[in-house]
C-alpha cells in the first residue's frame, strides 16, 4: 500500500516539439529517469528561479517589474550583465594569473 493517498489533481497535456527540443527532452529524460521528472524539475526551477529563497525571489521580481521585464527577459538581462563582465575581465587563465599577483 503507497505511503501516500495517489493525487487525483495532474493536469495532462500533450505539446509538440521541435527535433532540437525534443533531442533535448530525451536527454534530459534519460539523465533523470523521466520525461515528467524533467518537466516538472523546469517548472519548479522557474517558479522558484532554481530553488531561492522566496524573500530574493519576491526581491529580483520586484526588480524585473521595476524594468518592465517579464521574469524570463529578466533572467536574460541577468545574464547577459554577467557575461559581459566576465568578457572585460578576459580568459578564466587570465583572470587567475591576475589574481594571483595581487
Amino acid at each position: 500500500m503507497p505511503k501516500t493517498p495517489a493525487r487525483t489533481d495532474y493536469l495532462s497535456q500533450t505539446f509538440r516539439f521541435t527535433p532540437d527540443q525534443a533531442a533535448v527532452l530525451k536527454e534530459e529524460a534519460k539523465r533523470l529517469g523521466s520525461t515528467t521528472t524533467f518537466i516538472r524539475q523546469l517548472l519548479d526551477d522557474y517558479r522558484t528561479l532554481y530553488g531561492l529563497p522566496e524573500v530574493l525571489t519576491e526581491q529580483l521580481d520586484n526588480e524585473a517589474v521595476a524594468l518592465g521585464k517579464s521574469r524570463r527577459e529578466y533572467i536574460i538581462h541577468l545574464l547577459s550583465q554577467h557575461a559581459a563582465e566576465l568578457l572585460k575581465k578576459g580568459p578564466p587563465a587570465k583572470r587567475s594569473a591576475s589574481a594571483a599577483k595581487r
